[in-house]
């Protein structure tokens, strides 16, 4: 998050919702990842487990 723009009190309150934040859906992660892959995942991999275990920000991947 940059931290630099907004005041304290918005970044204490952004973190709590995104703590929050659901999981994607299963089918839209697979529709997602047919879009950009052109495969299902279970086309690519061995094994697909639909349910989330873990959460990752896309902001985190995109560099200036």
């Amino acid at each position: 998050m940059q931290t630099e723009i907004l005041p304290e009190e918005a970044l204490q309150e952004l973190a709590t919702l995104q703590m929050q934040a659901p999981g994607m859906h299963a089918t839209l992660a697979r529709a997602q990842f047919k879009s950009s892959l052109g495969k299902f995942p279970e086309e690519m991999f061995r094994k697909f487990d639909p349910e989330p275990f873990a959460a990752a920000s896309l902001g985190q991947c995109i560099g200036p």
